[in-house]
């Protein structure tokens, strides 16, 4: 449609159709079109409102959709899921010393970081600035400890000479097991309470509440 491909639809037929019938398809795909334009649009708007621009990861207002119904969910199967909250150490100086080019480029890196360190079907999101969170499905604390330590290590390694940053970036990290009582606010006043400490403590490492 209009030079844009919407998908490929492909009917079968015991013989051949005829050329009746074929007017009648070409009838029936025109008044399918719209409707399936639309709906595709519609699918890409709400993909673009959840999702952050500069990270590719998802925001904030996908974390308050999603996040509270699979706390709700673990505790409902009686599954562990730990929550991650995560700051970075020294991206203030890369920000105001190099400018917000090379403090963009440093977030991007730091998300893929992240992504490549998680599993496919954990949550991760920007929730704005330099602070992201996570959602970790079926971990106990042992296993959310061993994701954030990755995650620790692996941006303390990032070189970021290439894109200007003499400075180092660091992260850290608080963790907190989803209990009974829970609801989403009090598991992530926890997180953020853990990440707290970890900043007061001397940043770079991981605390848990």
């Amino acid at each position: 449609m209009q030079n844009r491909l919407l998908g490929e639809l492909t009917l079968y037929k015991r013989s051949s159709f005829n050329s009746y019938e074929l007017c009648e398809l070409e009838d029936l795909m025109c008044s399918l079109l719209y409707p399936i334009r639309n709906a595709l649009m519609y699918q890409i708007a709400l993909k673009s409102a959840y999702r952050d621009p500069l990270t590719g990861l998802n925001n904030r207002m996908a974390m308050e959709k999603n996040l509270p119904r699979e706390i709700d969910l673990a505790k409902r199967h009686s599954q562990s899921m730990a929550l991650l909250m995560m700051d970075l150490d020294g991206f203030k100086q890369i920000n105001d010393g190099c400018g917000h080019d090379v403090g963009d480029q440093v977030l991007r890196e730091v998300a893929q970081v992240i992504s490549q360190v998680v599993r496919n079907t954990d949550l991760v999101y920007r929730y704005g600035g330099d602070e992201f969170v996570g959602g970790l499905a079926q971990t106990d604390i042992h296993g959310a400890i061993d994701v954030s330590e990755r995650i620790r290590s692996s941006i303390d390694e990032l070189d970021l000479q290439g894109f200007g940053a003499q400075e180092r970036v660091q992260i850290s990290i608080g963790i907190t097991l989803v209990r009974l009582g829970d609801s989403f606010l009090s598991a992530f006043k926890r997180a953020d309470k853990a990440l707290y400490q970890a900043k007061i403590n001397g940043k770079n490492q991981v605390i848990i509440c």
